[in-house]
């Protein structure tokens, strides 16, 4: 799969949107001693254990790791997905603030609401507009203009190591002192756009392989929180869903359309 070009920190992160895409708000493990700059001038603190390497390094050498770990377990604000470096997702979110059941595979996405939308009075509409809708999965592919796409797709972007690679590169990286992340060593690299717009902090392993343990950011909905776990480990990647599963996300965008108007 194609990287794609993206801004700086929504790269890195690309998961400072989902407060917009309705992942659930609130932290899901306790937060990391509070941020400070490496260097001269700071408080005492714990020294990098990286001396010789800038942030940019630091932030290099994990997005090495990951894509050599292959695949992860993430956890996003209580969403939670299975995926790997061949562009595979699987997970459970939330859309519009209803469950919803998520497949990537490589630029084609599906995504299945639960009953609990379909059952409430948006969801309604829609059907009523298309029938055939409702326990289908609505499909489309991540080039898609869709909202309950872009749902899908940006948790999953991190499945493009390359992508996150090229929108880090003009991002300031700021390298801060080792802390702890759920008792593991972790050393902090805070990132900030090239227009001073925006930050995310990437929590690296301070130990052993430098794999990302966990990224904090702010959307405009609040803090997002970012937790990585299972790496290498294989997870089932179910069949595509058939024609006959299946609405497409034209469809579903036209009838919604609708249903928000009718």
């Amino acid at each position: 799969m194609t990287s794609k070009p993206v801004s700086p920190i929504t790269a890195v992160c690309l998961l400072l949107a989902l407060g917009v895409a309705g992942c659930s708000t609130g932290e899901t493990t306790r937060q990391p001693v509070p941020y400070k700059a490496s260097g001269s001038g700071e408080s005492a603190g714990v020294p990098s254990v990286t001396p010789g390497r800038s942030g940019a390094d630091v932030l290099r050498e994990s997005l090495k790791a990951l894509a050599q770990a292959g695949s992860w377990h993430m956890e996003v604000n209580g969403a939670n997905f299975d995926q790997d470096v061949s562009g595979d997702c699987v997970g459970n979110s939330t859309n519009q603030g209803y469950p919803a059941e998520v497949l990537k595979k490589r630029d084609e996405v599906w995504i299945r609401m639960r009953d609990a939308f379909w059952n409430a009075p948006q969801g309604r509409k829609i059907v009523a507009k298309l029938p055939d809708a409702k326990g289908k999965w609505i499909h489309g592919t991540t080039d898609s203009p869709s909202v309950a796409v872009s749902a899908a797709v940006i948790p999953c972007m991190f499945g493009e190591v390359g992508a996150l690679e090229d929108g880090t590169r003009n991002a300031k990286a700021t390298k801060g002192q080792v802390t702890d992340v759920d008792g593991v060593k972790a050393e902090p690299v805070r990132l900030t756009a090239s227009n001073g717009q925006g930050d995310a902090t990437f929590y690296v392993a301070a130990e052993g392989k430098p794999l990302p343990l966990k990224i904090t950011a702010r959307s405009d909905s609040g803090l997002v929180t970012v937790v990585f776990s299972g790496f290498g480990k294989r997870f089932t990647v179910p069949p595509s869903p058939s024609a006959a599963q299946t609405v497409s996300v034209a469809e579903y965008e036209k009838a919604s359309a609708s249903a928000s108007v009718g």
